[in-house]
């Protein structure tokens, strides 16, 4: 087995070629990560067999075919678990479940309580409160589209929810404000502190510390092009900043933890992706 996924991992970048082997593998990996099923909107895939997609992308791949998938077989990667016999068993803060229009208020008043900004459809997955699992994008196309018990039309967005019950989002990004090296790094030691996985080009808006109202996408554009006071030619993106400066994935570093520690003292250093998938064939749960 250990022959058959350092094979996967050579092959599984994204846009290389994919098998249902492959994705199967990937699912059970991050079961023993997460303790759960993957879903469409579970995110990157930062570790294992299929380390560099996306299960958005997967979902897709699916539905068109393509990367040596067959078109159609499979409606979906909910569709794939469930043919596997690997039902998806959601939890009540799952990111299909119903909501009201209270639940989401509630929810925007804890983020700001927390992050001192309202939400949008940019910001991170909700980690604790009423909307614990979710995601702020769902939310925003659930107003948009009427579904999860919201009614069609009343709202356009969650920008326009926000607006409507007078909290209007008070931008701090300054455009294209100057950076350097130090607030960069500064910033992916906070961003591992709150989220326990170092950023990535599409981890989204930054909310919080020495980077807020920034985006990695943003960043990794500014160290490509040496803008915005960077240095043209000496780093590649975000990932060659990270690996340059040794924020490898595993243990979290000794600043990382110090940041988180400040915030919390009862904060302990999660297990590795390493120690976490030690048994990449678990098997799924009782039904």
């Amino acid at each position: 087995m250990n022959s058959l996924k350092s094979t996967f991992q050579t092959e599984s970048r994204r846009g290389h070629p994919l098998t249902e082997e492959m994705i199967l593998q990937a699912c059970r990996e991050w079961y023993a990560e997460h303790g759960k099923w993957p879903t469409v909107g579970s995110g990157d895939i930062i570790s294992g067999v299929l380390e560099g997609n996306s299960w958005g992308t997967i979902n897709r791949t699916f539905h068109r075919g393509g990367r040596g998938l067959e078109k159609r077989k499979y409606k979906g990667i909910a569709d794939f678990l469930e043919q596997q016999g690997l039902k998806q068993k959601f939890a009540s803060g799952g990111p299909y479940k119903k909501i009201t229009e209270e639940m989401v208020l509630q929810g925007c008043h804890e983020w700001f309580a927390r992050y001192k900004r309202w939400p949008t459809n940019r910001s991170v997955k909700i980690m604790s409160g009423i909307l614990v699992g979710d995601k702020w994008s769902a939310i925003d196309t659930a107003f948009g589209n009427g579904g999860r018990g919201l009614e069609k039309g009343k709202y356009k967005s969650l920008a326009d929810f926000l607006k409507q019950h007078g909290l209007e989002q008070k931008l701090t990004r300054v455009p294209n404000k100057k950076l350097t090296e130090s607030m960069v790094l500064k910033g992916c030691h906070e961003w591992f502190a709150e989220h326990h996985k170092w950023p990535t080009i599409r981890s989204g808006e930054i909310i919080f510390g020495v980077l807020v109202g920034d985006m990695w996408f943003s960043i990794n554009q500014a160290l490509c092009r040496g803008k915005r006071g960077l240095e043209k030619g000496k780093y590649k993106g975000i990932a060659d900043f990270k690996r340059q400066h040794g924020l490898v994935k595993g243990a979290a570093p000794d600043t990382a933890v110090a940041f988180a520690r400040a915030a919390n003292p009862d904060y302990h250093v999660p297990e590795s992706a390493q120690d976490v998938r030690r048994s990449p064939q678990l098997p799924p749960p009782a039904p």
